[in-house]
């Protein structure tokens, strides 16, 4: 297991679990917007950014970036995963660190990445090639850095879940 260089925690993770969605299936959304220092851009560091509790079914993540890597030959590259404890102070890469969008360039220049249970297009690959994900125990959804910046530039991640 690699070393994190870097952790961070958005706000919003300790403030947007308390609505919890009607039984029986409502789909509704978990944002949270992230102003990203540029010490946060090395490698191994993880970001967690939305909380995901114990019996949620978790349908799609979009993750928009802005430009964090203003170098001409970019270099950073994003994943974005779960399977660290919401609760916990230090955030850790973990097997799932990938599992939801693996590779994603979006921070070279800005742009957006979508994954999700809706269309075979977003979903292949990723923890919703079967379906929606459910999750057992309480989580959050990170977005972990695969490889850092060539030149790191602050920058905001928007990261936005559908859950049910």
């Amino acid at each position: 297991m690699p070393n994190i260089a870097v952790t961070q925690t958005a706000t919003e993770i300790s403030s947007n679990t308390e609505y919890k969605g009607f039984p029986n299936g409502q789909l509704f959304t978990r944002k949270a917007v992230i102003s990203v220092p540029t010490a946060s851009l090395v490698v191994d560091t993880v970001i967690k950014a939305i909380s995901l509790n114990a019996g949620e079914t978790l349908h799609g993540v979009q993750v928009v970036s802005t430009d964090m890597d203003t170098h001409s030959t970019a270099t950073l590259i994003l994943d974005v995963g779960y399977g660290n404890d919401h609760a916990a102070s230090t955030p850790a890469t973990a097997a799932t660190s990938n599992d939801i969008i693996d590779g994603s360039t979006i921070g070279q220049a800005g742009g957006a990445a979508v994954a999700s249970c809706f269309s075979s297009g977003d979903d292949a690959g990723t923890a919703f090639a079967a379906g929606p994900l459910s999750v057992t125990t309480d989580t959050t959804i990170d977005v972990h850095v695969q490889a850092a910046a060539a030149t790191a530039a602050a920058g905001t991640l928007t990261v936005t879940a559908y859950i049910s």
